[in-house]
């Protein structure tokens, strides 16, 4: 300040010094990034120990997926599932539900369209592959698999939360992960969105457009901050009707949905494909590996049930396992 007050008698560059020291108090320069070849030991050792430390989660219903996912779901990942209305998406959602329980992990499960006992419904004919509409008469069998997911593994489970269509955002789910934590110590290990579509947005906007962006832009946000998957679907628009295959040209409402999410899964199926209870899921994005490949799978509807099929399975032999 004395400095200062010299005025044009002075010490100018003394003056910048100084004002460039103040700027650095309080950082840390270890924020400032990484030199890639002079520190390079130094991120080879932190690369290391990442893979050490890595979590992925398997997904048991497909071998081609967990592949194409490079061992499982990530942490951090944003994983998309596209298709038209009513050809599976939430059926898709529950089936990777059920796989990261099977691999012995902890989530959350969002729903912002169905009733919570609509989720109970479907998720229980999954895990005891019964019909969704006579679930409730197997409930000694919901029971056994229960005790044995308990058994297995005792830190499993999903706890499922309903909001309202348009009444939740990311925000919303990180004060309810924050109240989970402080009442249960309940930390999960992967989070599912039924479906970001349908929510809102943490910051609103004029056009429609811009919301939609600002929906995935959140649920990536979400997903690096509590370093764990999350997986949403999202609807595709009407000319994936008239497609066999959905790609991302078909993505509804806002392409820049697409650019956060390191995997989009297409959900494809023809009429006669329906009718002997099979469809395609397509690898339309994928950050990490290849893109293009098609999975085939079992899918019964009536029991929410999806598993990867080989050429020579008879599809039939795996609906009243």
């Amino acid at each position: 300040i004395d400095e200062w007050k010299k005025g044009k008698d002075a010490d100018y560059p003394l003056l910048k010094k100084k004002l460039e020291d103040a700027l650095r108090v309080g950082v840390d320069k270890n924020d400032l990034g990484d030199f890639y070849i002079k520190d390079y030991k130094k991120r080879l050792e932190e690369r290391l120990a990442l893979v050490t430390d890595e979590i992925r989660i398997p997904i048991t219903f497909s071998k081609s997926l967990n592949n194409i996912c490079n061992g499982g779901l990530c942490s951090e990942d944003l994983i998309v599932v596209l298709g038209v209305t009513g050809k599976g998406k939430t059926h898709t959602l529950i089936n990777i539900a059920n796989s990261c329980m099977e691999s012995g992990t902890k989530g959350v499960y969002y729903s912002l369209e169905m009733r919570k006992e609509q989720m109970w419904d479907r998720l229980d004919a999954r895990v005891t592959k019964t019909p969704i509409r006579d679930v409730l008469g197997h409930i000694d069998l919901i029971s056994e698999k229960m005790e044995a997911f308990m058994a297995k593994s005792p830190g499993t489970d999903l706890l499922i939360k309903k909001y309202p269509e348009r009444g939740a955002s990311v925000n919303t789910f990180i004060s309810h992960l924050s109240l989970l934590e402080g009442y249960y110590g309940f930390k999960p290990d992967f989070i599912i969105v039924d479906y970001a579509d349908i929510m809102k947005p943490n910051s609103s906007y004029k056009e429609k457009i811009d919301n939609q962006a600002e929906i995935y832009s959140d649920l990536k946000y979400l997903s690096q901050t509590y370093k764990v998957p999350v997986i949403t679907a999202c609807q595709s628009n009407r000319t994936g009707w008239s497609k066999d295959t959905i790609d991302l040209s078909e993505i509804s409402e806002a392409y820049s949905k697409t650019f956060g999410a390191s995997i989009i899964l297409t959900l494809n199926s023809t009429k006669e494909e329906l009718a002997n209870n099979k469809c395609r899921m397509y690898v339309a994005k994928n950050r990490d590996g290849r893109v293009g490949d098609e999975i085939q799978l079992t899918f019964d509807r009536s029991r929410g049930f999806m598993q990867e099929m080989d050429d020579d399975l008879d599809v039939n032999s795996l609906l009243f396992i």
